[in-house]
């Protein structure tokens, strides 16, 4: 008996003249199939919309035929059946044409059964081949999820359709949150493995006639039709977010993760299949910029913007070849002597043509590029050489502020990078204070990072920047010794006036107080905020008050200003109690 498998018989449908003759021989050798009666392609059709079948034996000389248009119409009713076109002599034009109908073979009547039978074996197996083919082409082998060419084609005939029923299509565009940082730390395997439960996820909050796409890395895309309005959108992508941050498990514990999301809709926000997947993108990127975990509805506003960062990244890309990067220094100084404590080190862009460009506009598009280490790095050794330049000249503060990403903290060993660039600039590690923003550092704690602890073993300091703006787990800190508590400027703006930040900085010093920590008021701009941080005992203070972010070579000259009055101060000091 021929089977395909284990179990299950080939059934084959024999439209042939001597059809019933062919029939009998295939079933004495074991082989279902159906016999369509003389002269009828209709029946065959009609019998092939009732039953299923796995090969067709076509005999192109039936009256009703219509040669390879016949193929094509068998291969659309049933494209997964293998039709093999029997004919009456050889004609290798006509072969190639039924072939190029869609017939997975050719032959000649007067075969012997056996040999005909092969042929059929071969047509199922070309076919699953094709199959295995057409799936590979269309889907993404890591979720099953279809990939990004079927996804536009899809949005394409979503679009067609919307078009003549005048109704709406929604494109979602979904970016995990942090993936990398996580795929850096657990493996590729933990990596793909929440990948597919993300798939999954997303699979049960949309309806079946939906599209899910995996677009490539941590993005992924939907294709809504048929919505009503924008709040049933709103309401999907509320699920697709709640789906995605539930808890998932991975190497015995678990690891939470998050999604920003980008809403474009047609016909407003376009026509055309990749420019609406271009304004879903541009929407997911102010979404993150919003904060992350949310999503974000496309503006006409925003194709500017995702144009201005297009031409943003192609020149990050080449920023530090181009020498294009500069650090400006801010200084840090305690309210109650007015000792200079501290120097943070801040980088900008000077880019050819938007001139200088702040950290807010470039850092997160190289985080998200893959190009936040060279940057890290660079800012690193840059600062640190200032630094040695200034112990040098007797005008070093008691410490060095440098920003870095918990991104960086979490590959390619950047303690290494941070150890050898101590050394080269004889720098003691106590000097150096890493500043991990609130919004990331939770994710750095998270991982249990090892690199960060090494660090803190050596004696780095560790600061939590803009502290009160994100999700900082204090628990944290009985792993990682914090060193320094920075309050984020958006309290210290309204200690004047809003007695719900006033006590809240209250309330953080008081906690820096009893936990053994320093506290750093950022933003400070008036007298009577730095009056306040001084009566309160904040350790330290910097803003605009004090000083603005400035080139090195003048906050070296402000330094030796500052630190010569302080000298001064020191002689009229020591004179004034020798003279009592």
């Amino acid at each position: 008996m021929v089977r395909r498998g284990e179990s299950e018989t080939i059934r084959i449908l024999v439209a042939m003249r001597e059809g019933e003759a062919v029939s009998a021989r295939f079933a004495a050798a074991g082989t279902r199939s159906a016999c369509v009666p003389f002269g009828s392609v209709a029946a065959a059709l009609e019998e092939l919309h009732r039953e299923r079948y796995h090969a067709v034996l076509l005999d192109p000389g039936l009256p009703d035929a219509e040669g390879p248009v016949t193929v094509a119409h068998l291969r659309d009713v049933a494209p997964d059946v293998a039709v093999i076109a029997v004919l009456s002599e050889a004609d290798e034009r006509a072969a190639i044409s039924y072939l190029q109908a869609g017939a997975q073979d050719c032959v000649v009547r007067g075969l012997a059964d056996a040999a005909l039978l092969r042929v059929v074996r071969f047509a199922l197996e070309r076919i699953r081949t094709e199959k295995r083919l057409s799936q590979l082409a269309a889907y993404d082998p890591l979720t099953g999820l279809v990939n990004r060419p079927t996804f536009l084609h899809r949005l394409n005939r979503a679009i067609a359709r919307a078009r003549r029923t005048n109704k709406e299509v929604a494109i979602l565009f979904v970016d995990l949150d942090g993936f990398k940082p996580i795929n850096d730390a657990f493996g590729h395997a933990i990596g793909d493995a929440l990948l597919r439960l993300v798939a999954l996820r997303l699979g049960t909050v949309v309806r079946a006639t939906d599209t899910v796409a995996r677009l490539g890395g941590d993005e992924f895309a939907i294709v809504l039709e048929g919505i009503a309005n924008s709040h049933d959108i709103a309401c999907i992508a509320d699920k697709v977010l709640d789906a995605i941050k539930a808890p998932a498990a991975a190497s015995g514990r678990d690891i939470s993760i998050s999604a920003s999301v980008g809403i474009a809709l047609f016909p407003g926000c376009g026509w055309e299949p990749s420019a609406l997947l271009r304004h879903a993108d541009a929407a997911m990127y102010r979404a993150k910029q919003s904060g992350r975990g949310g999503y974000h509805f496309f503006t006409r506003e925003m194709t500017a913007e995702a144009a201005e960062r297009l031409t943003m990244e192609r020149s990050l890309r080449r920023t530090l070849e181009r020498d294009e990067l500069v650090l400006h220094y801010q200084p840090q100084i305690d309210p109650a002597s007015g000792a200079v404590v501290g120097v943070e080190a801040l980088v900008r862009w000077r880019h050819p043509d938007m001139g200088i460009v702040m950290p807010g506009r470039f850092l997160a598009l190289a985080e998200q590029r893959g190009l936040i280490g060279p940057i890290g790095e660079w800012v690193l050794r840059t600062a640190c050489a200032q630094f040695a330049e200034w112990q040098e000249a007797g005008l070093a503060p008691e410490r060095l502020a440098v920003n870095l990403s918990a991104r960086e903290m979490m590959r390619h060993a950047p303690s290494e990078t941070i150890i050898r660039i101590l050394k080269k600039y004889e720098l003691e590690p106590g000097v150096l204070e890493i500043e991990l923003a609130d919004k990331t550092f939770s994710a750095a704690a998270e991982l249990d990072n090892a690199d960060l602890s090494a660090l803190i073993a050596m004696g780095v300091r560790v600061a939590i920047d803009d502290f009160g703006s994100g999700h900082f787990p204090l628990g944290s800190m009985k792993r990682f010794p914090v060193d320094t508590l920075k309050i984020d400027r958006s309290f210290v703006r309204n200690i004047e006036k809003e007695a719900w930040d006033t006590a809240i900085v209250t309330a953080v010093i008081g906690l820096g107080r009893s936990l053994g920590l320093r506290i750093v008021a950022e933003g400070v701009e008036t007298a009577l905020q730095y009056d306040f941080l001084r009566k309160a005992g904040c350790a330290a203070i910097q803003g605009y008050l004090v000083s603005p972010p400035v080139p090195h070579e003048i906050l070296t000259a402000w330094l030796r200003e500052r630190m010569g009055g302080e000298a001064r101060a020191r002689r009229l000091l020591r004179h004034a109690s020798g003279r009592a």
